[in-house]
């Protein structure tokens, strides 16, 4: 846990001078401190994001040759990846480039974690800070309705997300798997510090 901490630490750095930003210069509280991390995030990304789509989309019209490859190699699963490979290359296409906006979301939300674990922030954080949606410590778990709520909120969010990036998606595993995702995360998110859900 130290070791990802340490290869941490400059994003663990970099979170907390904009959370501290929003809330020593700005004036708002932890949570929406919070929210305006995730805000600085998404713009920073958003480049991503728009290529994530152009990729959904050229994945899209690929899908039925892709389809022809892997049915004419089924027997000969080594020869069906040389020949996928090759027909990516050719149409210039990479099938990871629609994960990247999400892996590249993922450093921050564990530096967050790490951060929300240190003494001083936790510190600052009881001392200074008055409830937000009736949470009075953002750097602990949130249980009742507190916890139904940021759910639901979480959810609706999610989905919304979902909806958007599902536009474009053809396939009906694609389209599921979309909505269910955010469902599984939600059973997980229930144990993590309420920073981490505002996240």
């Amino acid at each position: 846990m130290f070791v990802i901490a340490n290869v941490l630490q400059p994003l663990i750095d970099v979170n907390e001078a904009i959370i501290k930003f929003f809330h020593d210069t700005v004036g708002l509280g932890w949570g929406p401190s919070i929210i305006g991390l995730t805000c600085v995030i998404r713009l920073a990304i958003l480049p991503l994001t728009f290529k994530q789509v152009r990729s959904m989309q050229a994945l899209q019209r690929l899908q039925p040759e892709m389809k022809k490859i892997q049915e004419r190699y089924k027997e000969d699963k080594q020869r069906m990846q040389q020949e996928l490979m090759k027909f990516y290359q050719e149409h210039n296409f990479n099938p990871l480039s629609s994960c990247f906006p999400l892996l590249l979301q993922f450093p921050f939300f564990m530096s967050l974690f790490y951060l929300q674990r240190t003494d001083k922030f936790k510190h600052e954080v009881q001392s200074t800070d008055p409830s937000f949606l009736n949470i009075a410590d953002i750097t602990k778990p949130v249980h009742g309705a507190t916890l139904v709520v940021m759910l639901v909120i979480y959810l609706a969010t999610q989905m919304a997300s979902s909806y958007v990036s599902s536009v474009n998606v053809q396939d009906p595993t694609q389209r599921r798997l979309l909505f269910v995702l955010p469902i599984f995360f939600s059973f997980i998110i229930i144990r993590f510090p309420a920073g981490l859900i505002i996240y």
